[in-house]
């Protein structure tokens, strides 16, 4: 058994005192200038403040370092010597001072690209294996979300070297840790580390990839990690992404190479009144509490018969199956049952089903299961109203994952028609429409097609300013569908058009190329195939999908830098309407 020095174990103590109200650098009680506060006002509204006296305004000038609040202005100076977790009160209203921590610069922090935000933080620290004194090695630098966690878990004696390939945003990353007196515990630089590596080489006890392409980024990672081995991490959006990075770490000689997801999963709490039925169908007061559970016999929903339906698919013309070759009709199946098992007759139900090519048959069944009679007669298309859109089971993509979730869209190449995700259109395209009664193609429109009709949908969507790189998130992404039905020919045809944003920051002369998240392709191709099979083939479909993936939008919609607007197409909601041949 080793017996540490008493000395030894005071300063132990000390240590883990300081290391648990450890935040940016060092724990403080009282607030002085120059330090970096929260101010928390309600859950929606928390600020990352610098307790200053001057701060330059929009026009270059130095004013008073005053925070205006719909509760009311605060001015900073006045915080100093106030303690850290005080109620401070203002004109209209009162709001807390907190002191810093990674998670509520996270939720604070101005944003130069997309962040990681703390379900994955927590996973990656944690798989990272990273403690006080580790090295680790992060690509890109971003906007220093990540960072901040890290350089809380490595605590004074460890050092993180972060690399982003932007000048500007390696200038900005680097003015907030010396603001926050992480200075000396990191090193960024402005490199490429997909060709120039980390510039360090066997100092890394963990290394983290955030790269479009991280498998050019793994050799330049395994020459930086120590001898004896290390972690290396690679967070991607696309499975596509994720595949070539195993591939590749594979051929490195990485061993133990697993993908992971973190998923986040809010639960809620509510009291809902329900009322209890009797064996006869009728309701009792859900308050009684002495009704036997044995007693209760809950009839299944009973299915109305749509006997007109039934009739009209048995008298159809004979005359007209010439005109009905190879067209498919979609299932339509309208059924009764009788769930009361004490009923002593039988009562007969009718199963109409609308089969593919051009027949339909009606089938007659008793309760018994026994077949009373098959008779088939042919039917002309397209299907009648009352026949329900198929439903088709689609992927399901996560909205928020470690290494495959919480997207953020690959780069683009300026003018990509599919936004980066050309097999997520096509391959939701194909698994929908093939259910439809005609064939259909599909592809981007390269001119406005005229005659057809025009279906627009709105989605959230990112850019990246090929120019400065600049990135944004806008929650007005416009897609323009444009479809028509060719009775001549029998084949429907798709065409669409993603409309772009320009950079407020340089103002280009064109527009961005928008990279679109895979959920909202498929929520607005979905959208579309619901549309057509409404207006084309008279089916019921349900309501269109309105949610869009969430966001908190900061700006309001600049029209004079939106593509759809300036063209008149962006609205907020789903329009249909025949397009005239001089649009």
């Amino acid at each position: 058994m080793c017996i540490k020095p008493l000395d030894a174990i005071n300063e132990s103590v000390t240590y883990l005192r300081q290391w648990v109200n450890m935040s940016f650098s060092s724990f403080k009680e009282v607030i002085e200038e120059g330090d970096t506060i929260i101010l928390y006002i309600n859950f929606t509204q928390i600020y990352a403040l610098e307790v200053k006296p001057k701060i330059t305004s929009k026009s270059g000038q130095k004013v008073d370092n005053v925070f205006q609040t719909k509760y009311g202005c605060l001015r900073l100076m006045d915080m100093v010597g106030v303690r850290y977790g005080s109620r401070i009160n203002m004109s209209k209203g009162w709001g807390h001072v907190l002191y810093p921590t990674p998670e509520l610069w996270t939720v604070t922090l101005p944003h130069r690209t997309q962040i990681l935000y703390t379900p994955d933080i927590s996973m990656v620290v944690i798989q990272l294996e990273v403690g006080p004194g580790s090295v680790v090695c992060e690509a890109g630098t971003g906007s220093g979300s990540l960072s901040h966690a890290l350089m809380r878990a490595i605590g004074p004696t460890g050092k993180l070297y972060t690399c982003d390939f932007h000048k500007e945003r390696v200038k900005i990353a680097t003015e907030e840790f010396e603001c926050h007196g992480l200075g000396p515990r990191v090193n960024v630089s402005e490199r490429d580390v997909c060709v120039e590596g980390f510039g360090v080489k066997g100092v890394a006890d963990a290394v983290f990839l955030d790269l479009p392409k991280p498998w050019e980024a793994l050799p330049h990672a395994v020459s930086a990690m120590k001898p004896s081995g290390g972690r290396v991490c690679s967070f991607s959006p696309c499975i596509e992404q994720v595949s070539r990075a195993c591939e590749t770490m594979t051929a490195l000689g990485l061993l133990e190479i697993t993908t992971l997801e973190c998923l986040i999963r809010e639960f809620q709490v509510k009291t809902i009144s329900l009322p209890v039925l009797s064996n006869n169908g009728k309701a009792v007061d859900s308050q009684e509490t002495n009704v036997q559970e044995d007693e209760l016999d809950v009839p299944k929903k009973k299915i109305k018969i749509d006997d007109e339906l039934a009739e009209e698919a048995c008298t159809v013309d004979d005359s007209k199956v010439e005109e009905q070759s190879k067209e498919k009709i979609v299932n339509q199946v309208t059924t009764a049952r009788n769930c009361d098992q004490q009923e002593s007759e039988p009562v007969n139900n009718v199963q109409a089903t609308f089969m593919t090519g051009g027949y339909s048959s009606v089938r007659m069944a008793s309760t018994s299961r026994e077949n009373v009679g098959v008779t088939q007669r042919k039917v002309s298309a397209p299907p009648p109203a009352t026949a329900h859109c198929p439903t088709v089971p689609l992927p399901q993509l996560s909205r928020t994952s470690f290494h495959i979730g919480y997207y953020v869209p690959p780069a683009v190449e300026p003018g990509d028609p599919y936004g980066g995700l050309e097999d997520v259109w096509n391959q939701h395209f194909e698994l929908l429409f093939r259910n439809l009664p005609n064939m259909w193609t599909f592809g981007p429109a390269e001119t406005t097609p005229s005659g057809w009709q025009v279906f627009k949908d709105m989605a959230k969507v990112r850019f990246s300013c090929q120019r400065c790189s600049h990135g944004w998130t806008s929650m007005y992404g416009m897609v323009v569908f444009y479809y028509h039905w060719d009775i001549a020919s029998n084949q429907g045809n798709v065409r669409f058009l993603l409309t772009g944003q320009k950079c407020n920051h340089c103002n280009p002369d064109g527009f961005e190329t928008p990279m679109w998240y895979p959920e909202e392709a498929q929520k607005v191709m979905t959208n579309l195939y619901h549309e057509v099979a409404n207006r084309v083939y008279q089916l019921q479909t349900p309501p269109l999908i309105r949610d869009r993936r969430h966001g908190r939008p900061r700006h309001q919609h600049n029209s004079s830098m939106c593509q759809a607007c300036r063209q008149g197409l962006c609205k907020t909601s789903q329009v249909l309407q025949t397009v005239s041949s001089s649009s």
